[in-house]
Parts: C-alpha cells; structure tokens; sequence
C-alpha cells in the first residue's frame, strides 16, 4: 500500500497538470471572446443610435417616415430610459433639434487670434486675410481643411460647434463675427 500512494500521487499530479495547461487557456480564451462580443456590441449599440440621431436631425417628411420610426425604435431599443409614446411621435413627426450649449469656460476670440488660426489652418500669412476672403473659393478650404478649422476654433474657445451652426460660416469675416460674438 506504501508503493500505490507515490503512485496515486504522480497520477494525480499529471492529471493536474494536463488539465491545467488545457483547460487554463480555455478558460482564458472564453473570457477574452466574451469581453470582445460585449465590446462589438456596444459599439454596434453605439453606431446605430448616432445613424438614428442623424436620421431624425433632417426634416421629417413622408418619404422618411418609415426610417424616422426605425431610428425612434432603435433609440428607445437601446436607451435605459424608454420613451413615451408622444415622444415617439414627436419624433418622427418633427425635425430633432439639438441644442449646444457653450461650456462656462467658452471664450470670446479676438479678430487677431482667429485670423491666426485661420492662417495656420490654411498656411497664409494673416496679412492676406480679407474679411470678404470665402473660405471654400478664394482660400480653397475642402471638407477636411474646413473640420480641421471648425476643430482648431473649438480648441481655442472652449466651445464645442454644431454642423450646422458651422456650414453658416462662409467668409473670414463671418468666422470673425461667430468667435467674437459667443454667448
């Protein structure tokens, strides 16, 4: 009986040690696949409530209805807080307006300090900078160069800006007036 109890112990420590070396990775590998699917998840959950939000920020009409009432559904689908049927309503019926708000710390810039933002964005000398100077046709400003301009502004103000409060912004003297102007 002496002789079977060493034995009994080399099994089991082999035993032990197989299955830890199979089933530890396992384990570790289910762990690693549940967090991953819950992270896909959440940023599916995500990407569909910024497709819903920009669906019902355009105007409501008929030919929209059917992708208003979607993005209704999507958002009340993945909110904590479900929403009322009139809401519901309200929304697909009508324009989502979103209101921003500046932040306590928003300041006012100088005609000097965004015409020098204005400068670097756009790599001109700020003496070239004509109030009447149009961003897109005179200075040649694309999409990019424009969201660039609207980032480097709300960086310096404090300020976060709306698209379309932004695509109002035609001329140097126009993003002069807006930076001079927060409220």
């Amino acid at each position: 009986m002496s002789e079977e109890l060493p034995s009994a112990w080399k099994k089991a420590q082999v035993i032990s040690g197989i299955t830890a070396s199979v089933l530890i990775p396992v384990v570790l590998g289910l762990v690693g696949f549940s967090i991953n699917k819950s992270i896909e998840e959440k940023e599916l959950a995500l990407n569909y409530v910024q497709i819903a939000v920009g669906l019902l920020k355009d105007k409501s009409s008929p030919e929209t209805s059917n992708l208003r009432t979607w993005a209704v559904n999507t958002l009340n689908h993945y909110s904590h807080v479900k929403m009322s049927k009139e809401v519901q309503m309200n929304l697909i019926e009508n324009q989502l307006k979103i209101v921003t708000t500046p932040s306590p710390a928003a300041q006012r810039l100088s005609a000097d300090a965004v015409k020098r933002i204005i400068s670097r964005q756009f790599s001109m000398p700020e003496e070239n900078l004509k109030n009447d100077a149009r961003l897109i046709e005179d200075l040649g400003a694309d999409d990019l160069d424009l969201v660039e301009l609207m980032m480097a502004l709300e960086d310096a103000s404090q300020r976060v800006f709306s698209d379309e409060e932004f695509e109002k912004l035609k001329t140097v003297g126009d993003v002069v007036k807006k930076m001079a102007t927060l409220n």
